[in-house]
């Protein structure tokens, strides 16, 4: 398996783990569970969705140098 595909796994799994997270957010939103639990929520989410975001752009460079 490259490093490519790696990635791309990676990818594939923050993305399902950034799915669960949404919808434990609103779920917790619909139960009306306490701010400082849905902050704690919210920030795990949006870690996840940096860290897509960072293998993203690695994959990008990486397809972008293999096609140089």
């Amino acid at each position: 398996m490259t490093t490519i595909e790696k990635l791309k796994n990676r990818l594939q799994s923050l993305k399902e783990q950034h799915h669960l997270e949404h919808q434990k957010v609103e779920a917790a939103e619909a139960e009306n569970v306490a701010e400082k639990y849905l902050t704690e929520m919210k920030k795990k989410k949006l870690a996840l969705k940096d860290e897509m975001w960072k293998v993203e752009l690695e994959i990008v460079s990486m397809e972008a140098s293999n096609e140089a």
